[in-house]
């Protein structure tokens, strides 16, 4: 599975993506890339029914990131954080 994202941003407010297109995809892009991530992670457990849905998704599998080279590293850190227990 991959990280997927799209050419063109969906817009944000106050740092914080209004649609997300994909299930792994962090909302929290006005973040540096390891915040944005700790903070996707923890969004994701106050969320009991998406969270087993995304564990259950991940469980065995490689996440990887996208390939644009301004997303790396906020790729990176994501997919670190988000496999990080499964």
């Amino acid at each position: 599975s991959a990280v997927d994202h799209t050419p063109k941003p969906s817009g944000s407010a106050v740092g914080f993506k209004q649609r997300l297109h994909h299930p792994f995809e962090t909302p929290f892009v006005s973040d540096p890339a390891e915040l944005g991530a700790s903070r996707y992670r923890v969004w994701l457990a106050s969320q009991p029914l998406f969270h087993a849905w995304v564990a259950s998704q991940l469980q065995g599998r490689t996440l990887v990131g996208g390939t644009e080279k301004k997303k790396r590293a906020k790729d990176a850190a994501h997919v670190r954080r988000l496999m990080q227990g499964w």
